[in-house]
């Protein structure tokens, strides 16, 4: 179950997406949209397919930068436009749908290049705390990453976030391919993130599932957020398919 959330009128947020519209070329597809995400909460972010949930995700981590209104500010900085390896830097990461591993590679080498450029002690740390968190691949440390199931590869997916400490870890569909019980430990990994502090925002078709494990809840609605609130207001069957279905 979610913890107490922060108090979003009273501490400035991790990631603060305000006034965004963006696109790609000609074609616009958010409009005004006010999102953001706080120290130690999970947000879900739900909506149709085509609704804009890639697109906002991916304006954040600096990946779409044709933005043509609004900003977007990271631990009280503007990083509209900036670069996606600026925006690592500066405490987020973003774990697209279908991410893949470096299958040649052992799982243990995928999180020391997750962690190139980081000082050689603070990454050891770093992937020390990522075997705790998936004790399920750091005991298939030296197997090669493409031998690990599909639950395992995703386990890995993230577990490369983590060696980075991010302030911020978004996932794109996380459960894409999924076995349910893998869905739930990849959520509980969300909450543990949670408790640590880290700013976690989850794009997911399950919607119940996430909205379960969330604070806070955005529904997009064809680029437009229809819904901001509590995840468990949203979660109440007249409010999701008033927000959710249209």
């Amino acid at each position: 179950m979610p913890t107490s959330a922060p108090d979003p009128t009273t501490e400035r947020p991790l990631l603060a997406v305000s006034g965004l519209s963006a696109g790609y070329g000609k074609l616009g597809v958010l409009t005004g949209v006010d999102f953001d995400v706080h120290r130690g909460e999970i947000v879900a972010l739900v909506g149709a397919n085509g609704a804009g949930k890639t697109t906002l995700l991916s304006c954040a981590a600096g990946l779409l930068r044709d933005v043509t209104a609004g900003t977007v500010s990271l631990n009280g900085q503007d990083v509209t436009r900036k670069k996606p390896r600026a925006i690592v830097k500066r405490g987020l990461l973003y774990v697209p749908e279908g991410h893949r591993v470096f299958p040649a590679l052992s799982v243990e080498d995928n999180l020391h290049l997750a962690g190139y450029g980081i000082d050689r002690a603070a990454r050891t740390a770093s992937i020390a705390e990522a075997w705790e968190v998936f004790p399920e691949i750091a005991a298939k440390r030296q197997e090669k990453a493409g031998r690990l199931s599909g639950g395992q590869q995703q386990m890995l997916v993230i577990a490369q976030g983590l060696v980075r400490r991010p302030d911020v870890l978004m996932l794109d569909e996380p459960s894409a391919g999924l076995a349910p019980v893998l869905v739930d430990r990849i959520l509980d990994v969300a909450g543990s993130l949670r408790d640590r502090g880290v700013g976690v925002v989850i794009v997911e078709q399950l919607v119940d599932k996430v909205l379960a494990v969330s604070d806070r809840a955005y529904v997009l609605t064809q680029g437009r957020v229809t819904f901001s609130g509590a995840a468990s207001e949203l979660a109440s069957g007249d409010v999701l398919q008033r927000a959710y279905l249209g």
